[in-house]
């Protein structure tokens, strides 16, 4: 089953422009990679798979000796490598591709990051050839989707199903719940409604408005003065991947 990341996200331009607004505006990417890298070796070597534009590889490669960035999108992974040049980054590479299709790295990374990213019982075995240490599968527990008007819930495998799948496989593993800050800031209202409506094709623009209204908060922000706030809650599996 599709995850909510691989539901919801199509790298627009404009979707590309929102999502590095917010990235850039918060420390959400820098404050998740902390947590990460707490579980990890020093200086370990990362793949961050379907890495998208890229902002959680740039803040794991502040502790990292070699990050590789894989994703599908050509357009995302172009994000990645402007920011890599601004950056003046040297231990960060990127790779266009299907995770599934690609053959084993010569040398296994230290661990495979996969945030928001595809179905764990699908790519385990998978993402064990590219790994024999640690296995970082980080998904949202979000039960309703935030950006949106109607009362959808979000689809794809619960935390527990992800714990039952790891048990009965006898694997070794941790489970963290994190909570982070990543809103969305916005120049006008007009703006708000047509990044909602990116999220939300079904509910009309009067019942946007009215979820913008309830919701947006004001910022101190000249170049955004509007905020919708949004805590990500996730739950984040380190995976033993040595057995």
């Amino acid at each position: 089953m599709k995850n909510e990341q691989e539901r919801l996200f199509h790298w627009s331009e404009e979707s590309i422009k929102w999502y590095k607004i917010a990235a850039e505006q918060q420390e959400y990417h820098q404050n998740l990679a902390r947590i990460i890298l707490s579980k990890l070796p020093q200086e370990p070597s990362i793949c961050d798979m379907g890495c998208g534009v890229g902002y959680l590889s740039l803040a794991l490669a502040s502790r990292a000796k070699a990050i590789m960035s894989v994703d599908l999108n050509q357009t995302a992974i172009q994000v990645l490598k402007d920011n890599i040049l601004k950056n003046e980054l040297t231990n960060v590479s990127t790779l266009v591709g299907d995770f599934e299709l690609i053959s084993r790295p010569k040398q296994p990374f230290d661990a495979i990051v996969m945030c928001l990213f595809g179905d764990l019982t699908e790519f385990m075995n998978k993402a064990r050839e590219w790994t024999d240490n640690k296995i970082i599968y980080i998904m949202s527990t979000n039960s309703r989707r935030i950006f949106t008007a109607t009362k959808e819930s979000t689809q794809g495998n619960t935390e527990e199903e992800i714990a039952d799948f790891l048990n009965k496989n006898n694997y070794t593993f941790e489970v963290e719940q994190i909570s982070l800050p990543f809103g969305q800031p916005l120049k006008s209202i007009e703006e708000g409604i047509k990044f909602i409506r990116h999220y939300d094709s079904k509910s009309t623009d009067e019942e946007i408005k009215k979820l913008l209204k309830s919701k947006l908060i004001s910022s101190s922000s000249y170049q955004y003065p509007y905020y919708f706030p949004n805590e990500k809650k996730l739950a984040m599996f380190v995976i033993d991947a040595s057995k």
